[in-house]
């Protein structure tokens, strides 16, 4: 089985629009708690989500995981 191949950009909508589903589903105060630690530093969602949307190291490293994770592969 072939992956699926999807741009870097088609990527990122793909990992913002899974976090922000995430945010959207959360309490307002638990949207600003610690969830995932990434390169030794805690990330509350709405932290990842603007790591993703500023295209930080940090943001690039998580849209990876998440396609990786997806079964896709990111080109050109």
């Amino acid at each position: 089985m072939a992956a699926s191949m999807v741009t870097y950009e088609e990527a990122r909508k793909l990992t913002l629009a899974y976090y922000v589903e995430i945010r959207n589903s959360l309490p307002l105060p638990m949207r600003d708690m610690p969830r995932r630690i990434v390169a030794n530093q805690s990330l509350s969602v709405n932290a990842i989500i603007a790591n993703i949307e500023s295209n930080t190291e940090i943001g690039q490293w998580l849209v990876a995981e998440y396609i990786d994770g997806m079964g896709m592969v990111v080109v050109g």
